[in-house]
């Protein structure tokens, strides 16, 4: 048997303006299966971090926003060490500032995420950091403001 695009499972991202997304829509990227082509942007950083006074994670996620990134996430870690400190932070509760490391998830378009990329390193290079950048494909966007939301 050979592969169809599912385009029932498809469904386009809307930014926070209500405007479809470039993300697959605008610029045909979709996969065979008719998923969305997207990037995932990840920053791996401390929490004792900042840029312009204030906590970079706090920074990173206005910066998505002002971007209309379709969402961002922060991910606190128990334990995790860098390149710039190879001592092992953990979770103490005697601690009165942990340095524990932070992970940001954001997933948005590739033409999105490049347009981000140069103002996020400026960023995290303030106090170093780690940025990938990887390829996914979404298989769906369920979010219940989206227009056609196959409602089950």
């Amino acid at each position: 048997m050979q592969d169809e695009p599912d385009n029932q499972d498809a469904t386009n991202v809307t930014g926070s303006a209500g405007a479809e997304s470039q993300a697959g829509s605008a610029t045909g990227q979709r996969s065979k299966y008719g998923y969305e082509r997207m990037q995932q942007l990840t920053v791996y950083i401390s929490e004792t971090d900042h840029y312009a006074g204030k906590p970079l994670f706090l920074s990173i996620l206005e910066l998505a926003k002002q971007h209309d990134a379709a969402g961002a996430t922060v991910l606190k870690g128990l334990a995790g060490y860098s390149a710039s400190s190879h001592r092992i932070q953990t979770v103490g509760f005697a601690d009165l500032q942990q340095k524990l490391p932070l992970v940001i998830l954001i997933v948005d378009a590739a033409w999105r995420v490049e347009t981000m990329l140069p103002l996020l390193e400026a960023m995290v290079s303030v106090n170093g950091g780690l940025i990938t950048v990887q390829d996914l494909e979404a298989h769906r966007y369920m979010h219940p403001s989206l227009p056609g939301r196959n409602r089950r």
